[in-house]
């Protein structure tokens, strides 16, 4: 379990892969604010855009304990569906599953539209994904993801062993599905245009974990090293971290994941891969492993 803040040992590999960027201040002093957000991530940003949209006078400040790109935001595989997954639906949920996929969607062109107009080029293409089964337990789980699609009318299509192996080259897979319904990103470059694009008036502190929060005076009060913000209204958007700060303890575990990202292939190894340049795929079973083939 984390006993704090995150401490990550090397960088991201995602980020690395960018142009060297000049972090945010750290907060230094007190500050008033109405509403804090801890968690300068995907779902941080969106609440704190979200907010200034409503209430465009509310003082918003977002607080991260490292910079844009560095967390998880920057460390994931850089998938962003558009549809839900096969193991969130059911036979009775299937208007449910459509408002959401339809949610969805909204959001992602919304993140389109940012990556679009950032400054510099954002790798975001909707290049589909693909799903694949190596053994039993996985041509169970690609059974039923093929069910859900098939329920609630989305695109899709089945390969077999030879159709994956010409596409993706290599035959380890013995059947899989591919589904339009997803973009792939490079995931930190886009946090860091999500970051860019915010409004002006929403100030946003990097390196600046929260310590401590306690309620005082019908306020709340988030400690940091360099000093502390007082505000009336407090989102956490630390995702497992937050209960390091006394909240849901009972109810949150972090859960770590590792990726490996290759030296950049010669023309030699490109060569006896498959037809698609620009890949990702997610695996049937819930402990498989995420594969992408990138730029």
């Amino acid at each position: 379990m984390a006993s704090g803040p995150p401490d990550y040992k090397l960088r991201s590999g995602w980020n690395a892969l960018l142009p060297p960027r000049e972090p945010q201040p750290s907060l230094a002093g007190n500050r008033e604010a109405d509403v804090v957000v801890v968690g300068a991530g995907f779902t941080g940003l969106a609440c704190a855009r979200r907010w200034h949209e409503l209430a465009p006078q509310s003082r918003i400040v977002v607080i991260d304990s490292s910079e844009i790109g560095e967390g998880n935001p920057g460390r994931n595989s850089g998938f962003l569906l558009e549809i839900a997954l096969a193991d969130d639906a059911d036979a009775q949920s299937t208007a449910r599953m459509e408002a959401c996929n339809r949610l969805t969607r909204e959001a992602m062109q919304a993140i389109v539209a940012i990556a679009r107009s950032a400054n510099a080029t954002v790798d975001l293409q909707p290049a589909g994904t693909y799903r694949a089964a190596a053994g039993p337990a996985g041509l169970t789980a690609l059974q039923k993801y093929e069910t859900f699609l098939q329920t609630a009318g989305l695109p899709h299509r089945r390969l077999d062993r030879a159709a994956l192996g010409e596409e993706l080259g290599t035959e380890f897979y013995c059947a899989g599905l591919y589904s339009p319904d997803c973009y792939l990103g490079q995931p930190a470059a886009l946090i860091r245009a999500i970051a860019d694009d915010l409004p002006t008036p929403i100030v946003v502190f990097e390196n600046t974990p929260a310590l401590t929060i306690q309620r005082n005076a019908g306020s709340w009060e988030v400690q940091s090293p360099g000093g502390e913000l007082r505000c009336g209204r407090l989102v956490l958007a630390n995702n497992a971290f937050a209960r390091q700060l006394g909240v849901a303890r009972s109810r949150l575990a972090s859960v770590y994941t590792y990726a490996g990202l290759t030296d950049v292939l010669s023309d030699e190894q490109l060569a006896s891969l498959g037809s698609v340049a620009n890949w990702g795929l997610l695996p049937t079973h819930r402990l498989g492993s995420t594969l992408r083939r990138t730029a």
